[in-house]
């Protein structure tokens, strides 16, 4: 697969491969420099140091979790590329999940005033999400990818086969973003999601290869029409305002950001309900379809509503003191919404809340 974005100012492609042989770099550069965590690099690093043999190679190897998505861990990777001598002409290749592709993004977006970088994810979410589109990120004490900037990577390498090594917990993460993308843009793949569950979670080639391929193109499509996240981007954060106030509250331990995205779903469902844009119904049929795929639907119990508000307040997408949206209509059809009364929210995270209780 092949996808070529070029309305940009350089061509993005985002190519699902076999193996490392096939990346093909065809810019020459002063020096390559791998950002990756030490879980990752010990998996695939080799593997793709052997394809890099023409260059001069140098890797910066991070802890792993979304606790290094900060300030701090920028600052050492750039002191660290400034003692290694990289320059404008250098090269960033972001080896891991959603975490490391935004952090590497972050630091090439930076350095240098900009240098080029090469996504190479190797998590559902990243294959799916996170890698797709330039946007960047490190996160604040309360709020998510509150600091960052858009730069596109020169290149998406995907390489499906790596998703065989993901542990289970954080494959099941990444179909939060698939189920997302079903929501707001396709039906039909809503139904291929609930027809399938149990075929995808066992994770069969095909099927898997059928899924990342596309949500490449939904988001490659949205992205082509809004680079900057000024409009019809904005629909790719449904769910999301919820999602980075639940992992802001929870100190971003308590869960992946797959998991927070499946339950800030829930929660956007439950507070378009409450705005009478859906039937209860349709919640129920989303909460069996993540149930199925093992994905978490509950908000935690010491989460008291009036906390999640608060957080959500931090969101980029909350302007002048008020809170902005992404609801649903229908499966299908999301739109965003303006200055939403808070009171409103506070109503749907109580009901979610009463429901899931009696659950």
């Amino acid at each position: 697969m092949h996808i070529h974005l070029t309305e940009f100012n350089s061509t993005l492609q985002v190519s699902m491969q076999t193996n490392f042989k096939d990346l093909n770099i065809c810019k020459s550069y002063s020096q390559v420099i791998i950002i990756s965590d030490s879980t990752v690099y010990s998996l695939y690093g080799q593997a793709l140091l052997d394809q890099l043999h023409a260059f001069h190679v140098t890797n910066i190897i991070l802890d792993s979790g979304e606790s290094i998505k900060n300030i701090n861990t920028a600052t050492n990777c750039w002191e660290e590329m400034h003692r290694l001598g990289a320059d404008r002409h250098s090269l960033i290749i972001g080896l891991g999940g959603g975490v490391i592709t935004d952090l590497a993004g972050f630091v090439a977006g930076c350095y240098m005033r900009g240098i080029d970088v090469i996504h190479v994810p190797t998590t559902l979410m990243g294959m799916v999400d996170a890698a797709i589109g330039g946007k960047t990120g490190i996160n604040l004490s309360r709020g998510k990818n509150v600091v960052g900037l858009i730069h596109q990577p020169q290149q998406i390498f995907i390489l499906p086969h790596c998703l065989q090594s993901l542990p289970d917990q954080e494959f099941i993460a990444g179909l939060a973003e698939i189920v997302k993308y079903a929501i707001i843009l396709n039906p039909l793949l809503f139904q291929m999601l609930e027809e399938n569950a149990t075929t995808i979670l066992s994770r069969e080639p095909f099927l898997i290869h059928q899924l990342i391929s596309e949500c490449c193109k939904i988001k490659t499509n949205i992205v082509r029409q809004d680079e900057k996240d000024i409009g019809i981007r904005q629909i790719l954060n449904f769910g999301h305002t919820f999602a980075h106030a639940i992992e802001a509250a929870t100190q971003y331990t308590l869960f992946t950001h797959g998991e927070a995205v499946s339950i800030g779903i829930s929660c956007a469902f439950y507070t378009s309900w409450v705005m009478q844009f859906i039937d209860h119904s349709l919640i129920i049929r989303l909460h069996r379809l993540l149930k199925r795929l093992k994905l978490p639907i509950d908000l935690p119990r010491h989460l008291i509503p009036e906390k999640l508000i608060s957080f959500m307040y931090g969101d980029k997408k909350s302007v002048a003191g008020q809170l902005n949206l992404i609801l649903i209509n229908e499966i299908g059809n999301a739109q965003l919404y303006n200055d939403i009364d808070p009171l409103l929210i506070l109503k749907a995270l109580n009901l979610k809340i009463t429901e899931q209780n009696i659950e």
